[in-house]
């Protein structure tokens, strides 16, 4: 309680590098689940 901005400044960073992370595993899973739709050129093309 001394330090809430110290605090605050500590979730604000982990909240950052956890959405950080968190994109790259839902950008992994999608392209295994090939639900990368606006990434393949040949779906465009049809």
């Amino acid at each position: 309680e001394q330090d809430m901005g110290a605090v605050y400044d500590i979730l604000v960073d982990g909240t950052g590098k956890a959405k950080e992370i968190a994109a790259n595993t839902l950008a992994e899973v999608k392209q295994a689940m090939k639900l990368n739709y606006f990434d393949d050129k040949e779906l465009i093309l049809r």
